[in-house]
């Protein structure tokens, strides 16, 4: 959730671990076996996004938006696709704090 926001969210956040170049993301998107595809876009996170060596940059969904049978376990559920057209699958990050700033610039 965001401070002064009762809305739950799942908070998707890429980081460039390539060794030696600059990624650009060109889509970020929740997709499930039942084919639920929905796109994750916002004004404030505008795609597509460069990113440097290790640096990270973060989006978000609402959890109401996504299909009821998933709302309480997507985390393996979201994809983002870079300008070479390779296609990267979500994981849980059990070690995030409970509460910190959104990578990305301001919201």
């Amino acid at each position: 959730m965001f401070v002064k926001s009762m809305i739950e969210c799942y908070f998707v956040n890429l980081t460039n671990l390539s060794p030696n170049r600059a990624l650009e993301v060109t889509h970020v998107w929740y997709e499930d076996e039942e084919k639920h595809f929905i796109p994750l876009i916002h004004p404030s996170r505008l795609l597509p996004v460069r990113l440097e060596l290790e640096q990270s940059w973060e989006t978000w969904i609402a959890v109401e938006n996504l299909p009821r049978a998933t709302q309480n376990n997507a985390y393996q559920n979201f994809r983002a696709r870079i300008s070479t057209g390779a296609i990267f699958k979500s994981e849980a990050n059990p070690n995030v704090p409970p509460y910190g700033t959104v990578p990305g610039g301001p919201i």
